[in-house]
């Protein structure tokens, strides 16, 4: 599973997952040097807000809307976030 960001026609994968992981910015664009998304929708009912700068996360939220445990990937390390349904984790 991945979001897209799409402009100028161009389609860009930004985010992947799984039911139990989530990548955040695996495949971000050099012409994208800092910038900010919110509101990705991740499978496995998950939203996550992501900021970056120089090409690394600088800040992210994971909104998890299902009660389901994953783990998440930024900037090379990974985080097991528990289970807690309706609640927003700060992730960095």
């Amino acid at each position: 599973m991945y979001a897209v960001l799409e402009t100028g026609g161009k389609q860009y994968r930004v985010a992947a997952g799984d039911t139990i992981e989530i990548e955040l910015l695996p495949a971000l664009p050099k012409a994208w040097p800092q910038g900010k998304v919110t509101g990705l929708r991740a499978r496995g009912g998950y939203t996550v807000d992501i900021e970056w700068k120089d090409g690394k996360v600088v800040g992210a939220n994971l909104h998890n809307l299902n009660g389901n445990p994953c783990s998440v990937k930024i900037n090379g390390t990974t985080k097991t976030i528990p289970a807690a349904k309706g609640e927003t984790t700060k992730l960095f």
